[in-house]
């Protein structure tokens, strides 16, 4: 790799198979060969991870593989690896014959699916890390936050395993690397992975028979190093859904607001909008959530209902607990007390042709009493001069449909609506009186008219009304 070049914003491998080195892979072809990275920058490059599946696909930023009886020389100086995601080793993965060495870098900043957030070493021949190196900040889901280091016992398993040995040097720096599931090296908590650990971290000490590197960090934590135990966070999505009737939805017509409540939900804050999509799903950006606990989110429209729609004014509550599933990894489930989030949006306008529009003004009749006998009552639509403009009669319970009744401007046009009924024995009529404004605009060449506010009610009572009928 020529000297100072940068390899960034990459990606390799599929979600249904395996693949190697999100940025650079590199395989030796003849018996001996040497590949350098001087002064390069590897970064932000990505190897998918394979869904169902623990296969060793491995390398985020550089994957280097050997061949079988052969020498692959691989030498990382004064290089920078960072900001890389792999299914094993984030960094770096190295693998089968090569003999590795890694002097001045900086590994920083990488995740790893699995195991190695920085580096992750399966390889026969000597790895060693030294000149100032920098291993901060890198995580793995699984085990080794800086350095993962497999091994086999002798006789049995891959026989790639085996480490030759892995070395480093006491001016090697470790911060902030975590890991999700760190082996306890204890029989009983581990099984077989107590002699894995044992016998893959008696070969990293900087000298034989040392107890801890030079720099004070465990000599057992290679596979560990220097990171606080945390969980996998889980990623929350929530997404709701805004119907429109038969009206098409416009992409991008209705934003949402995504709010987190207060533990008494009392209190809320918005984290998060965002828009519907043409078929209306509407989905917020993914919430990270590190732990166990309940947690409490609404949702609602931020858009205001105009002369077009009528916006669901709903908020709906969704809950999210988070729990561990036992392999250091959180999960959640979601429940919807106020049923699941469906917003319902009303197109109001109704074109009728150009310079002219039209609109029923409806109100609701509710009728309150036991076994009311059979009456008509009349009602009446005044404009803004108190003049008749539409009547009907309803013989019973239903909506009030007065008009329709044209425009031929646009504008805002206040009505009133009464009962005009004479009194019915038996019957108390509510006279009380109702307003509500066709608002009329021009769009597109056209008149459109809606009527708002679009609830308004009258209840007609008989006798004792014990209820609403």
């Amino acid at each position: 790799m020529e000297e100072g070049a940068t390899i960034a914003r990459n990606q390799a491998g599929q979600p249904t198979y395996l693949g190697y080195g999100g940025g650079i892979t590199i395989t030796a072809r003849t018996n001996v060969q040497t590949w350098n990275v001087i002064s390069g920058t590897i970064e932000d490059n990505n190897l998918q991870e394979v869904s169902g599946t623990d296969g060793a696909s491995g390398g985020g930023g550089i994957a280097v593989f050997g061949i079988y009886n052969s020498t692959l020389r691989f030498i990382l100086y004064n290089a920078k690896i960072k900001g890389n995601r792999g299914v094993r080793g984030g960094g770096v993965y190295v693998t089968r014959e090569v003999e590795c060495e890694i002097i001045d870098s900086d590994i920083t900043d990488n995740f790893a699916f699995q195991d190695g957030g920085g580096i992750y070493v399966k390889t026969t021949w000597p790895v060693d890390i030294n000149g100032n190196t920098k291993i901060t900040d890198n995580t793995a889901g699984k085990d080794g936050g800086a350095i993962y280091v497999p091994y086999t016992p002798t006789g049995g398993g891959d026989p790639l395993v085996g480490i030759e040995g892995v070395y480093v040097g006491s001016d090697v720096v470790f911060e902030n690397n975590k890991a999700s599931q760190p082996y306890k090296i204890d029989w009983d908590a581990d099984g077989d992975m107590y002699n894995s650990h044992i016998q893959a971290t008696q070969f990293s000490a900087p000298y034989e028979g040392a107890e801890s590197f030079g720099n004070g960090y465990n000599n057992l934590d290679i596979s560990y190093t220097n990171g606080e135990m945390f969980t996998m966070p889980a990623t929350v999505n929530i997404s709701v859904e805004v119907q429109g009737g038969d009206e098409p939805l416009p992409s991008g017509r209705f934003e949402f607001g995504l709010y987190e409540e207060s533990e008494d939900l009392r209190s809320s804050s918005l984290i998060s909008t965002a828009t519907n999509d043409e078929d209306g799903n509407v989905t917020f950006s993914g919430i990270t959530l590190d732990t166990e606990g309940e947690y409490h989110f609404s949702v609602s429209q931020l858009t205001q209902s105009d002369d077009e729609w009528l916006v669901d004014d709903s908020s709906y509550r969704i809950d999210i607990t988070v729990y561990d599933d036992g392999s250091g990894t959180l999960q959640t489930t979601q429940a919807y007390p106020d049923g699941l989030p469906v917003f319902d949006n009303v197109y109001r306008a109704l074109p009728v042709g150009p310079g002219l529009a039209d609109a029923v003004v409806s109100a609701t009749l509710k009728i309150c009493g036991y076994n009311p006998p059979s009456a008509t009552f009349s009602f009446g639509l005044y404009n803004e001069a108190g003049q008749l403009v539409a009547e009907t009669d309803m013989s019973g319970k239903g909506e009030i449909a007065l008009g329709p009744v044209e425009f031929d401007t646009p504008g805002s046009y206040p009505f009133s609506i009464r009962q005009i009924s004479s009194s019915i024995p038996g019957w108390t009529l509510d006279s009380r009186t109702r307003t509500a404004t066709v608002v009329v605009r021009e769009r597109g060449g056209e008149l459109q008219a809606r009527m708002r506010p679009d609830i308004l009610v009258f209840v007609n009572k008989y006798g004792t009304c014990p209820g609403i009928a």
